[in-house]
């Protein structure tokens, strides 16, 4: 460790390769040796670009979106360390977390859910039923939708607690149309989506639970509150 510049090497997990990181205070350097590599991260773009995971399923985890997203293991001698350069979460990390889910999920999700409300008439000769109207479909789309759209001019935690709502609901659903035959095995893979992402919705609004914010202060400076408490 240096006196003046904190310095860590870290993990990456896959491919498997060695970084170190140079934690300058308005700045964060990160290069690989092995492949001639070195990214760098301003200290302000550090909400939407790095994330320190602390309780992944794999273990603790640092997530860096430079040229491509990159995944380190963090060791418990790192961790203090990287605390104190993130700074406490704040409502820039909460609006990232909510555009990423937003985009990933609940827009494309959304729409695929109000496609499946659609009535389909079926064919006889190649065995497939036919589906009527489905209000609750069409309805939990509309609902999902409407949620992203509120995420971008109202962004809160609940809406984490929402989504798991509404995907428990969808997972159900789709369940049961699938062990009744009126939908094909192949959703199960959808089911099995839905359950991971109830998972993560729980995690990010145990994540940003009022006790584990702190304040954006100007010019991207760090709040006094300890940062990234461990998920209670």
């Amino acid at each position: 460790m240096n006196d003046t510049i904190p310095t860590l090497e870290l993990m990456r997990q896959s491919p498997k390769q060695r970084w170190v990181f140079f934690l300058h205070p308005d700045r964060l350097i990160l290069a690989c040796e092995d492949k001639g590599l070195s990214y760098e991260v301003s200290r302000q773009d550090s909400p939407e670009k790095v994330q320190l995971n602390e309780g992944g399923r794999l273990g603790p985890s640092l997530i860096v979106r430079a040229a491509k997203a990159m995944i380190f293991n963090v060791t418990p001698e790192a961790m203090p360390v990287l605390r104190e350069w993130l700074g406490p979460l704040t409502e820039r990390h909460l609006k990232f977390a909510l555009k990423r889910r937003v985009n990933l999920t609940l827009l494309p999700l959304g729409a695929f859910v109000m496609v499946l409300s659609i009535p389909l008439r079926g064919n006889v000769l190649r065995g497939t039923p036919s589906h009527p109207f489905d209000p609750v479909w069409f309805a939990l789309g509309t609902m999902m939708i409407s949620m992203a759209i509120l995420s971008k001019f109202a962004p809160h935690r609940v809406l984490f607690l929402l989504d798991s709502i509404w995907m428990s609901v969808l997972a159900g659903r789709l369940g049961y149309q699938i062990l009744a035959g009126s939908r094909s095995w192949f959703y199960a893979f959808l089911v099995i989506f839905q359950l991971l992402m109830i998972l993560d919705s729980i995690v990010q609004y145990r994540r940003f639970a009022p006790d584990k914010m702190g304040k954006d202060t100007p010019g991207g400076g760090r709040a006094a509150k300890p940062a990234y408490a461990k998920f209670g």
